[in-house]
């Protein structure tokens, strides 16, 4: 369940008798248990299906008796376990045991054939929280009653946590289970003995939680803290330029976050040093523009801008 909550309060002034307005704004939204995009993390519980699924693939259903399969996966070791349905057990038992009571990972023939099957978890997706912060303050000074002026300086920072917090918990718990089996240490299966199972999950799902976390903490990408825009206008009221009007405006944002150098765990793994970001440029920009306008009837106004 996504939650969201926001704070904001302002505070609004004017002086000279209302030439000068002034707006300060302060807000802070935080949203929790937000959907968060985890890779192969997603796969937390479910990879232990696919160890399943390999086995009565490449062992059972390939025609392999047990022994042979368990030498296929161990060269010259003893088999650890005497039956498929043995096997099948033991690896379902990595689940712990508080999700195997939700998804009942089991093996039933179906036509036949024997296949993985389990119940379904609606709603089953890794979750992080925002909290997104900042200041806005915006004067109009009316320098006469022909030019304005509009400044507007703002502030802003975005921070995810917590990503992937359940799916860690979840992938923890499978890493110790695997860590106490004979299963930890033993090759995957007959068409994998190169890799262990502790190796295989760890390369494929705990890597990737530990990449996407690593940036918990950290600004969003691609946001730019700091922005500041400077604008003015003169209309002309009378005159051979009456109706005309001309203005100017600078803007500029500070740098972005792109992204983040890479390090390698002690796994191995690719994941983001926050320590070394890349960021983008700066940005500084003007416009000036020409207006014309004039009024066509009662209340019908006609403008043009360039």
């Amino acid at each position: 369940l996504s939650i969201r909550r926001q704070r904001q309060m302002c505070i609004r002034d004017s002086l000279f008798d209302n030439k000068l307005i002034a707006k300060f704004n302060w807000y802070e939204t935080k949203s929790a248990n937000d959907t968060a995009s985890i890779g192969n993390g997603d796969d937390a519980v479910n990879w232990i299906g696919g160890a399943v699924r390999r086995w009565i693939l490449n062992g059972e259903q390939a025609g392999h008796t047990i022994e042979e399969a368990w030498e296929l996966t161990n060269p010259g070791q003893a088999p650890l376990y005497s039956s498929y349905d043995e096997t099948y057990a033991a690896i379902i038992a990595l689940t712990p045991s508080h999700i195997q009571a939700v998804r009942n990972f089991r093996v039933e023939t179906i036509n036949g054939v024997k296949e993985l099957v389990s119940d379904p978890n609606p709603g089953e997706s890794a979750i992080r929280d925002f909290v997104s912060e900042g200041f806005e303050f915006e004067m109009t000074y009316n320098i006469s009653k022909n030019w304005r002026m509009f400044a507007n300086v703002a502030q802003q920072n975005a921070v995810q946590s917590g990503t992937a917090r359940n799916f860690r918990e979840a992938a923890n718990d499978v890493l110790a289970n695997l860590q106490s089996s004979p299963l930890g240490n033993s090759g995957l299966a007959p068409d994998t003995p190169s890799s262990t199972f502790i190796e295989r999950y760890t390369g494929q799902v705990v890597s990737d939680i530990n990449r996407v976390s690593a940036l918990d903490n950290t600004a969003s990408l691609e946001l730019r803290e700091w922005r500041t825009n400077v604008i003015t206008t003169y209309d002309f009221s009378e005159g051979a330029l009456k109706g005309f009007s001309i203005g100017s405006g600078l803007r500029w944002q500070s740098e972005s976050s792109l992204g983040y150098a890479n390090m390698l765990t002690a796994e191995g793994a690719a994941v983001p040093d926050i320590t070394k970001p890349f960021n983008g440029p700066s940005a500084f920009n003007g416009d000036i523009w020409l207006g014309y306008s004039r009024r066509l009837a009662d209340k019908v106004d006609w403008k043009v801008q360039l």
